[in-house]
């Protein structure tokens, strides 16, 4: 980045240029006061039309899925319409993004459908909500790409005796980054709001530019798609232990009773 150096007497004549431009302009302390409130009430105005679009296009999801027997034909592309007509690229982005990460976590069966079976229950753990917004985000024609997140699900508020359930904490997370101004920056859409209230680190305040918070609050490890070739190379080479399934099959359905419970309790 270039850096630009101004002596004091090169400096004062544009500086004083810049202080009569402002009287001139009337550009006062109200004015600057005013063009803050206006953007501030721009940003609110923002916020209040994303959430209409969520709640109409929940409405249209659960519709759909009692109009038909089987799985239902979702085509993204009409998704990205509903969620991101008439709002800015930045907008457009948080949209898509809420849109998945309000989709209550549940941890359930993986059957690929190419990003589309989050809505066939209207819930899921990281990798339908990771294939959600890929494919939501690459019919929107934004550049995006898959990684996988080593984690440990003891850095995260889920009670003791649901943690030993297991004997291996670690595991794989599906993440994702997507390329805004040039470069990629991590997006974790995993928890919803719902569980924000006893600590889960959710992304409810992504500003549609920055990483927004990993998977947990402790040590994580981002390894690209392009550095392995299928998940057992990455147990091996992180020793993690593979998961057994009687002791998975338990710990899954206490963390989804719990989480549940705490989405079902109001806050104090």
């Amino acid at each position: 980045m270039a850096r630009f150096m101004f002596s004091k007497k090169t400096m004062f004549k544009p500086l004083l240029l810049l202080v009569v431009s402002l009287i001139l302009c009337g550009c006062d302390n109200n004015a600057i006061d005013a063009a803050s409130t206006t953007s501030e009430s721009k940003r609110v105005d923002s916020q209040s039309l994303i959430k209409e679009k969520i709640i109409e296009q929940n409405a249209r999801i659960e519709a759909a899925r009692e109009k038909y027997n089987k799985e239902v034909p979702w085509n993204l592309n009409i998704f990205v319409e509903n969620l991101t007509e008439g709002l800015e690229e930045k907008e457009a982005r948080i949209a898509l993004f809420k849109f998945v990460m309000e989709q209550p976590y549940k941890i359930r069966s993986w059957h690929s459908r190419s990003g589309v079976e989050l809505f066939d229950t209207g819930n899921g753990d990281c990798r339908h909500k990771r294939e959600a917004l890929y494919y939501l985000f690459k019919s929107a024609g934004l550049e995006v790409r898959k990684v996988t997140v080593l984690y440990n699900y003891a850095d995260l508020p889920i009670p003791p005796e649901i943690l030993n359930l297991i004997s291996e904490t670690r595991d794989f997370h599906s993440g994702m980054e997507i390329k805004i101004n040039g470069e990629y920056v991590y997006v974790d859409p995993t928890w919803d709001s719902g569980l924000a209230k006893v600590g889960f680190p959710v992304n409810s305040d992504w500003d549609g530019e920055s990483p927004t918070r990993a998977i947990t609050g402790g040590e994580t490890v981002t390894i690209p798609h392009s550095d392995y070739n299928n998940i057992s190379e990455l147990y091996n080479k992180y020793g993690v232990r593979w998961p057994r399934r009687s002791e998975q099959n338990k710990f899954v359905r206490a963390l989804n009773s719990w989480l549940d419970d705490i989405r079902s309790t109001k806050q104090n």
